[in-house]
């Protein structure tokens, strides 16, 4: 799985759009869009974008690996503290 489909599961279980989160990073949505289909972006964009998320690179990693169901991903996502929408 890489890293767009990932920011893309962490985006669906927070319940925020495209368009949401591309608005809270600072990025056009379609650049969203292009992350999460293909896994690439610069890399200034994909660190605003984990950092809008709430997390980083290394927990995003641990957060949805292969082995992880999806009860073990959700307990671990609640660890994290979320920004608070505007």
């Amino acid at each position: 799985m890489h890293i767009g489909l990932k920011i893309k599961d962490l985006r669906s279980i927070k319940l925020w759009t495209q368009a949401r989160l591309a608005d809270m990073s600072g990025v056009s949505e379609r650049t969203v869009q292009r992350l999460e289909t293909s896994g690439s972006a610069e890399s200034a964009t994909l660190l605003s974008i984990l950092d809008t998320l709430g997390t980083n690179f290394e927990e995003l990693e641990n957060m949805f690996n292969e082995g992880n169901t999806m009860k073990e991903k959700q307990r671990k996502i609640r660890r994290y503290q979320f920004p608070s929408p505007d």
